[in-house]
């Protein structure tokens, strides 16, 4: 439901942590200024593969109102343009698909001897790190299918620019 935190514009995120209603503003803007720099991973000499698989709801919710939006969906657009970063979407059409109870994240590590871990995001409840190899195997799986299921990287940048144009 929400675009990727190493994705996200600082008015996207900030519209996010508002959204609640719960937090002060000095917290919403600190959580703002933690994502923002948690994204600078992506520009590093030694940077990260970030490949991400966005629902189709998530680019169509109007975040923020109109313009937040439209500047969030191209900034999709620019990252998708890096080498490190690739981006699909999970059209509707797919319907029902195995990643529908919330997002998740494989962590990979370059050294041999540190395993994957599986970050999955719950939300008010907490995180969950999972490191079991049975787990793992099961979100490798559950990547997979989601990433077969979902548009190439190229068809989803054009749908994204798409959005991007008709959003009134």
């Amino acid at each position: 439901m929400l675009i990727p935190g190493l994705l996200q514009t600082a008015d996207y995120a900030t519209a996010i942590f508002k959204g609640g209603q719960v937090m002060k503003t000095c917290d919403t803007e600190r959580l703002t200024e933690a994502r923002l720099a948690r994204q600078r991973i992506l520009d590093r000499e030694d940077r990260p593969t970030f490949w991400a698989v966005i629902d189709e709801a998530a680019l169509r919710k109007q975040v923020g109102g109109i313009a937040v939006m439209r500047d969030q969906l191209h900034q999709l657009c620019r990252m998708a343009e890096r080498r490190n970063v690739g981006i699909q979407v999970l059209q509707d059409a797919v319907g029902a698909h195995t990643s529908m109870t919330g997002g998740f994240t494989i962590l990979d590590y370059q050294a041999s001897e540190d395993p994957s871990i599986i970050y999955v995001e719950v939300g008010a409840a907490g995180d969950l790190f999972l490191e079991k190899p049975e787990d793992v195997a099961h979100y490798r799986k559950s990547y997979g299918y989601l990433r077969a299921s979902a548009l190439s990287a190229d068809a989803s940048v054009t749908y994204i620019e798409n959005l991007a144009k008709n959003l009134k």
